[in-house]
């Protein structure tokens, strides 16, 4: 009996070290979170980190910022030219964010750049594509 119960002790043991073995191989395979895109975003108007460029936002992104009552709209190819002559660029002010609403596969995020004079205000829209978090649209305003 006294080897009967030290083999389910062992057993129980063994499964215990695989299930936590497996969950950390699981949550490290998993794709980007929300949270990880929107960092990797104000680390890129904030610090001008380019590194996670092409992993934060869709192939479709769409950039579009408003000013002096016109809007002027790019794409992704030509936001990477632009933060890429930035690349390292610390801005010189506050970043703040707020989720504005939220769903399980779409997210409005309001980036707020606060500097003496203005603020610029990015609404980030992400949706979920597979298991990544990614940003398909960023509208800009300067108040």
């Amino acid at each position: 009996m006294k080897n009967f119960n030290l083999k389910k002790l062992a057993l129980a043991l063994v499964m215990t070290v695989a299930s936590i073995s497996f969950a950390s191989a699981a949550k490290t395979d998993s794709g980007q979170t929300m949270d990880n895109c929107v960092s990797s975003y104000i680390s890129l108007v904030k610090n001008g980190n380019i590194s996670n460029f092409n992993k934060m936002f869709t192939d479709d992104v769409k950039f579009t910022i408003s000013t002096n009552g016109k809007n002027i709209t790019h794409n992704k190819a030509e936001e990477y030219y632009f933060v890429s002559k930035n690349k390292g660029v610390a801005q010189q002010c506050e970043v703040l964010s707020s989720v504005v609403m939220s769903t399980d596969s779409y997210t409005i995020v309001k980036v707020s750049q606060v500097y003496d004079s203005f603020t610029r205000e990015n609404y980030v829209t992400l949706i979920k594509t597979g298991s990544d978090w990614k940003i398909n649209a960023v509208s800009s305003e300067f108040k």
